[in-house]
C-alpha cells in the first residue's frame, strides 16, 4: 500500500498557474513597450494597441507576486526543519546563485550604459 502523499494538488496547480502569469507578464513588457525589461520588439505598437496590455499588465501586477510569495511559504512551511536549516550552508545552491546575480547585474547595467553613451 502506497504511502500517503503530503503534497497538496491544489497549491501546485496554484504554483503553475502563477508562473505561467509571470511569464505571461515577461512577454507583455516584451511586446508592448510598457515597463523595462531588457528585450523589447523592434516595432513599437501604437497607444491603441498598448491599451489593452496596460490593462493586462496592471490586473497581474496587483496580485501574481504576491500569490507567489504565499505559495512559496505554503511549500516551505511543510518541509523539514532539517532540510530548512541547510538551506544557508547549501554550497551548490551558493555557487548557483553567484554568478547568476552577476549575469543578471550585467544584462541590467550593460544595455542601459550603451543607451546612456548613445544619448550623449
Amino acid at each position: 500500500m502506497p504511502l500517503p502523499s503530503s503534497r497538496l494538488p491544489w497549491i501546485d496547480h496554484l504554483r503553475t498557474l502563477v508562473i505561467l502569469l509571470v511569464v505571461n507578464m515577461h512577454a507583455s513588457v516584451t511586446y508592448s513597450h510598457v515597463g523595462d525589461w531588457y528585450v523589447k520588439s523592434v516595432q513599437e505598437p501604437t497607444l491603441n494597441a498598448k491599451i489593452p496590455f496596460i490593462l493586462w499588465q496592471a490586473l497581474l501586477q496587483s496580485f501574481f507576486m504576491g500569490l507567489l510569495f504565499f505559495v512559496s511559504v505554503a511549500c516551505g512551511l511543510s518541509a523539514r526543519r532539517s532540510v530548512l536549516r541547510a538551506l544557508p550552508f547549501d554550497r551548490p545552491r551558493v555557487r548557483l546563485e553567484r554568478p547568476d546575480v552577476v549575469r543578471v547585474r550585467a544584462l541590467d547595467i550593460l544595455p542601459r550604459a550603451r543607451r546612456m553613451v548613445r544619448a550623449d
